[in-house]
């Protein structure tokens, strides 16, 4: 099973129920919660071609969304974004400018209208 798939399988384990839950205790605004948000979210996401940090990494200081697993909660990751730091000028946590990076994607271009 390749990367994406287990993302898949991973949040797919996940009844809606709990992820309706963790929406309401996450995911809230000044309208209140938004759960439907939050699962659209998190199946785009699931769609998307997540790229492991073992596999291959981005450019130096190209912006991209990262899965982190700092605390070793797999399969629930923080979303962030991130980059590669030049680790001769600067802190750095395994090349990346925050700490517990697995997963990569690049950013989907935003329309500016």
């Amino acid at each position: 099973m390749n990367i994406k798939e287990q993302i898949r399988a991973d949040l797919v384990k996940q009844p809606v129920d709990e992820l309706e839950e963790a929406a309401e205790n996450i995911y809230k605004t000044p309208f209140g919660t938004r759960a439907e948000d939050f699962i659209a979210g998190a199946e785009w996401m699931a769609r998307q071609g997540w790229i492991s940090v073992d596999e291959r990494l981005p450019e130096m200081d190209e912006e991209v969304i990262v899965l982190t697993d700092e605390l070793g909660t797999a399969p629930i990751y923080k979303i962030a974004f991130g980059h590669i730091v030049d680790v001769k000028r600067c802190i750095d946590y395994n090349g990346w400018n925050i700490p517990g990076v697995k997963y990569w994607m690049r950013c989907p271009k935003i329309p500016n209208e």
